[in-house]
This record gives C-alpha cells, structure tokens and sequence, in this order.
C-alpha cells in the first residue's frame, strides 16, 4: 500500500491486492472508498478480510474494468459481502462481447440487487473520492477486442497521481491519448499485466511514471 497526505489532514491510501494473476486495489481517501476489480474467482475471503482490515464496510465507488475472470472473479461475493455499494462503473460493451459466464452474472445480480447506481463509464467524466479526483479515461472507442474496452482512470490526489489501466491495450491506449488530457503520472498500473499488448512507448511517455 502507498500513502499520501497533505499537510491539511487529508490522506490518499492505494492498496494492491496480491490475487495472484489478476488485479484488484482498494483507493481510500478522507473515509471514502474504491475497489477496482477483484482478481479470479476464490479470491472473495482475502479481498474481504483486507477491507475489514482497514474498516471498509461500505465501497462509494466500485470499477469492473472489463469482465474477465482475472479481473471481477470474485467481484459478486465481495459485493453480496460489503455492507453497501454507491456507484458501479461498467464498461459499455457490444451485444456480442457481453459474457455468459457464472462469475458475470454473479457480479450483475450483486450489483442489481445492492448498488445505489449503475454508470457507464464515460471518457472524460469526473468525480469526487474525498479530496482525490476520479477522471475517467476510457474507454474512449469501438473494439473488438474485450481488453480494449477496459474502464481506465486517473485518481490525482494534489501532485500524486495513479492512472489504472485494467487490461487496456495498444489500440485503447491510442484513443486515450487522442483525448489529449493530462496522463502524466506517478504511479501507472500497467495494462494487461505488464504483457507486450500494452504500455506502448506513446503512452508511457505521455504518462511518464515516477
């Protein structure tokens, strides 16, 4: 976990979840909270007992950034589990990309029956996480690759930034910077696991990590 505060008072805490090969990070900023994605099926009881761990009962803002199994597995029991949810973003996907799979439609159960709201994830629509800002940068575009249609944000906390990628690849990555909005960072989560089918030389430069 990194933690960052202003002489204020407020305080930024990023955790990344060992879930194995798969992402999930819990972002906290002035006792508010974000989960983004929640690694493959099994992973529900360490996910929950890390959040509880840090008094997270209630999650004001969850991203599945795409669905695949590594990515929101154990998204559904988690939030079966959590005493309540605001807002959900998804992904807008095409009719045939949209999943069949049981941990799918676990999460759209969950998620149906308990989250305050549901939104599409917009390229360029912001919100407010305590102090820390959420703008939200893809998808920016038309795929036919699912990765590419992973929801990608910025959280800037003053001068510290994260920008979490999901399994964004090259082609997303292009659309993203056509949007021509400030990616620089301080810390990138790097798309698709760090494979060869992302982080291009573009937009590492334009993120340019610390």
């Amino acid at each position: 976990s990194l933690s960052v505060e202003t002489p204020e008072g407020s305080r930024l805490l990023v955790h990344f979840l060992d879930v194995g090969q798969g992402d999930c990070a819990l972002v906290q900023c002035d006792g508010k909270s974000l989960l983004i994605d929640a690694g493959e099926p099994g992973n529900e009881e360490k996910i929950l007992s890390y959040l509880d761990s840090f008094q997270v009962s209630r999650l004001d803002y969850v991203i599945a950034t795409h669905p695949h199994a590594d990515h929101i597995g154990s998204m559904g029991q988690v939030l079966s589990h959590v005493s309540s949810i605001g807002t959900v973003f998804l992904p807008g996907l095409p009719a045939q990309l949209i999943p069949t799979t049981r941990a799918y439609e676990k999460m759209m159960t969950a998620i149906e029956e308990r989250a305050d709201q549901v939104v599409t994830a917009t390229a360029l629509e912001q919100y407010a996480l305590g102090e820390a800002n959420i703008l939200i940068l893809g998808p920016n575009g038309e795929y036919e690759d699912l990765n590419n249609y992973s929801v990608v944000c910025k959280i800037a906390f003053g001068e510290c930034v994260f920008v979490f990628t999901g399994d964004a690849e090259e082609e997303a990555e292009k659309d993203i910077l056509d949007l021509g909005a400030n990616l620089k960072a301080t810390v990138l989560k790097a798309g698709h696991h760090g494979s060869n089918t992302s982080t291009s030389s573009e937009f590492l430069q334009a993120v340019s990590p610390a």
